[in-house]
């Protein structure tokens, strides 16, 4: 299923790219939804309207259910993300993407472990 490998193959992205840069580093989350198939249908249409090498995902238990938080783009500077976020699709601005470090990514994985 070619969806999974997408999904599995942009988990292990992330996970490598959270362990390799500094915790400082900012990125948008985009959104984050209970991981299943509208989830994947989803990462399918992300992946059509911004470029997949820049999707990050992780994932994280929530009142026993498995999310997949969806982000965008590696900024060493805020003004930088913030540019980023102004260019982004109005399809996706509407969801109201946000500013997050990978401090508070990694912290947020370490919770759930």
């Amino acid at each position: 299923e070619p969806q999974l490998t997408l999904l599995n193959k942009r988990l292990a992205v992330t996970k490598k790219l959270l362990l390799d840069s500094p915790p400082s580093t900012i990125t948008l989350q985009i959104k984050s939804l209970p991981t299943d198939e509208k989830m994947k249908a989803e990462l399918d249409r992300l992946s059509q309207q911004l470029e997949i090498d820049n999707i990050y995902l992780y994932q994280k238990t929530q009142n026993n259910v498995l999310y997949t938080i969806m982000l965008y783009g590696e900024f060493a500077q805020r003004s930088e993300a913030l540019t980023a976020l102004q260019n982004l699709p109005t399809s996706i601005k509407n969801n109201k993407p946000y500013l997050r470090t990978f401090a508070g990514i990694n912290k947020d994985i370490e919770q759930t472990q």
